[in-house]
């Protein structure tokens, strides 16, 4: 592709005041246009990402708009996200998708968060409406996606979060992406197959693939500050490339943690018995949080893959006490999802577990395979009847308790059934057994004294 962008020194809408505009400043038919690209070669390849970057006024979105036209004129579907008419409806019902897939597209934008969509995108921040129309546009399955100045209202933590989104989108879904961008600092996690460098005075210089990974700046996170981690582990982040993945890491924490990510979590801010806590840093900004607890007694998902069967006894009892822990809460700023992170820190999370066996129920699961990433194996129960109680309460594999001669089946309690009367949560493991020695011993407690576990029974 090869383009020319030129301005004429005079309008092209005479009028009084345009004329008096020339007469003052001397500008005349013979003065010389205004050149913003003379002879651009541009390789832009399907599937491909091309920023232009450059200072306010430099003429990058006019390259912007010149190769959305090249490539909607060569027959190409463009589709401008900044453009697009918001709907006024729940962003689950907005994108116009078959509820899996809906659900899965917003969750690979970040926007998994069940009470997030629940709301239309006139109640979202920017960072999250700016998310939501990249899910918006690529629902439409265009063959090429515009972004002009996509990062200018967003914090620079979320937006190198939402550059490296772009980059995951373009590279799963084969889209393409145009974008322009003020802020070269977002460049290292776009990690753009061509880039394209505007300056004022009209030069223009091409750049090739960008190096993804590399150039983090300090930025500011929308987090709330906690107390520094002055001993801590740092997040093992193999094959995820973030730029600022080295600023990441983890420390033993404590039920006290729990509150500050509450109101991020869907369910009842009420945890049970906590066994281990640990938490996620971005610097010294509490990021994540995963909260392991008490197992319950009875899961018909452990049931079936651990081939458990007969009556309950203190020893039987005694052993799931010793050998499992239940991971019941994970929580990430909403900053930070849709970028990988969640996965890797519940993996070496689990690994720090002093437990050699963690399970979880997730009803997430049944749409995002988020714990097989983390290296939890995924168990299959069959299916229950939904909405009464008695289904519900065989899902957890409730035991029955005998009183004389009559044996009674325990049922969850009126409230958790009418929480969470038509869930079919996943049942996950994970196996602990070899990992846990050889993480516990590479993180250190928040206080520096070793990995003594707060909150323990």
């Amino acid at each position: 592709m090869r383009l020319n962008i030129l301005y004429p020194a005079l309008s092209l809408r005479p009028s009084v005041h345009a004329s008096l505009v020339a007469d003052h400043f001397g500008l005349t038919p013979g003065t010389s246009p205004h050149v913003v690209a003379d002879e651009l070669d541009l390789t832009i390849a399907p599937a491909s990402i091309v920023a232009f970057t450059g200072p306010s006024g430099s003429g990058k979105s006019s390259l912007l708009r010149a190769a959305a036209a090249e490539l909607e004129q060569a027959g190409g579907s463009v589709v401008r996200a900044d453009a697009l008419a918001l709907p006024d409806a729940s962003l689950i019902d907005a994108l116009g998708l078959p509820f899996e897939s809906a659900i899965g597209l917003l969750s690979r934008c970040g926007l998994a968060e069940p009470r997030l969509m629940l709301r239309r995108p006139c109640e979202l921040s920017d960072g999250e409406r700016w998310r939501f129309r990249l899910a918006l546009a690529l629902a439409r399955k265009p063959n090429w996606i515009v972004l002009d100045e996509f990062t200018a209202a967003l914090d620079r933590t979320l937006a190198k979060i939402v550059a490296f989104n772009v980059r995951r989108q373009c590279d799963r879904t084969g889209t393409g992406f145009l974008i322009a961008t003020c802020h070269d600092d977002v460049i290292a996690d776009l990690a753009p197959d061509e880039h394209v460098i505007c300056e004022h005075d009209g030069v223009v210089r091409g750049q090739g693939p960008g190096t993804r990974g590399q150039g983090f700046e300090a930025a500011a996170s929308e987090c709330e500050e906690g107390r520094p981690p002055l001993a801590a582990t740092r997040l093992s982040t193999s094959g995820l490339s973030l730029s600022f993945a080295d600023e990441l890491s983890m420390t033993i924490g404590s039920l006290a943690d729990w509150p500050r990510f509450a109101r991020w979590h869907y369910r009842s801010h009420r945890v049970g018995s906590v066994r281990f806590v640990t938490v996620l840093w971005h610097r010294e900004q509490q990021i994540g949080i995963c909260v392991f607890t008490t197992p319950p007694l009875s899961l018909a998902g452990r049931h079936r893959y651990f081939g458990r069967s007969g009556k309950w006894t203190r020893l039987t009892i005694g052993s799931v006490n010793r050998q499992l822990a239940t991971l019941s809460r994970v929580v990430l700023h909403p900053t930070y999802r849709g970028a990988g992170v969640a996965a890797a820190f519940v993996r070496q999370s689990c690994e720090l577990c002093p437990y050699p066996w963690i399970e979880s129920l997730a009803q997430m699961g049944r749409i995002n395979p988020f714990f097989e990433k983390a290296g939890f194996v995924r168990i299959d129960v069959p299916a229950r009847p939904r909405g009464e109680r008695d289904g519900h309460s065989a899902i957890y594999g409730t035991p029955s308790r005998r009183t004389g001669k009559k044996t009674d089946k325990r049922l969850v309690t009126p409230d958790m059934h009418s929480k969470s009367r038509y869930a079919e949560p996943v049942y996950y493991v994970f196996d602990n057994r070899q990992k846990r020695e050889a993480k516990r011993n590479e993180l250190p407690s928040p206080s520096g004294e070793g990995p003594g576990v707060r909150g323990q029974r």
